[in-house]
Parts: C-alpha cells; sequence; structure tokens
C-alpha cells in the first residue's frame, strides 16, 4: 500500500498518514493498523488423489505512531504465519484432510500495558496484540473426514 490517509474534520481540516503505524492518531478513528505490504501466496501440488498445499502469509513491520509516549514495544517486527495442509481421496465417498496451521508456531508481539487500548472503555476485551493480525492461538492441528453419498 502506498497510502492511506484519513481526513477527519471533527477538529478542523486534519490528514492523517496511517501507512505502517500503530499507536496513531489514526487508530483513534479506525481502530487497526494499516500495513505498508502484506501478501499471501499459495502452492500447491497434486498428484492422483493426494493434493497438498502451502500458504505463507507476511505483513510487514509497524512503527509506534506517538513519538510523545515512550511505549513497552515501539516497534512490531514483520510476521510471517505458515500453514501446511493435505487431503486425499480414499475412494469416491470418503476424503481426509489434515494439516497444520502456524507450522513454525509464530509468537505475536505484546503491545504493552501502555498501548492506546488500554485506555478505550469502548473495547469489551484485550489481548494485547492485535488479534486479528497475529496468531495467538500457536500451531494447531486438524483432521477432517468427508463422506459424499
Amino acid at each position: 500500500m502506498l497510502d492511506r490517509t484519513i481526513q477527519d474534520d471533527t477538529y478542523g481540516d486534519v490528514f492523517y498518514s496511517c501507512i505502517g503505524k500503530f499507536n496513531s492518531d489514526c487508530d483513534n478513528l479506525i481502530d487497526y493498523p494499516v500495513f505498508d505490504f502484506k501478501h499471501r501466496m499459495t502452492v500447491g501440488w497434486t498428484k492422483g488423489d493426494l493434493e497438498l498445499q502451502l500458504v505463507w502469509k507476511y505483513q510487514s513491520a509497524l512503527d509506534d505512531g506517538n513519538d510523545d509516549v515512550k511505549y513497552f514495544r515501539e516497534k512490531l517486527d514483520p510476521y510471517s504465519l505458515v500453514d501446511f495442509s493435505g487431503r486425499y481421496s480414499i475412494n469416491e465417498t470418503f476424503t481426509i484432510t489434515a494439516g497444520a496451521k502456524n507450522v513454525f508456531d509464530e509468537k505475536p508481539q505484546a503491545l504493552g500495558s501502555n498501548s492506546w487500548e488500554w485506555l478505550r472503555e469502548d473495547i469489551p476485551t484485550f489481548s494485547n496484540t492485535y488479534t486479528q493480525y497475529y496468531d495467538v492461538f500457536g500451531r494447531t492441528y486438524f483432521v477432517k473426514l468427508s463422506a459424499r453419498f
């Protein structure tokens, strides 16, 4: 993303640049940071009844957007997640799917107790990170058996 600005006329004409920042004025308006780069890459391989899939999700670093306050964390590093799954058709009726999410068990980065979210009463729960962007569960496995009659 090259540009994301917000015009807020609550206090007059004010333009906020929101790319690559957290704890900034933009958080009070849109409630989430805007990464300057994110991607999702999927690689698949199929042979006969077997299908394999590898997914790599990446998001760039975020910098603290509030220079007036020294926060617990002033920068969130780039973050990658890798998921792997496979599907096998046992016969015309049954298919089994299995895999792992967050294969390398990447941990989310804590924002700290003096981040802006702790000061907002309208946010009912807070997990000390941006749960919509960082995996808070760690590595998880799944298995699914499907039947088609």
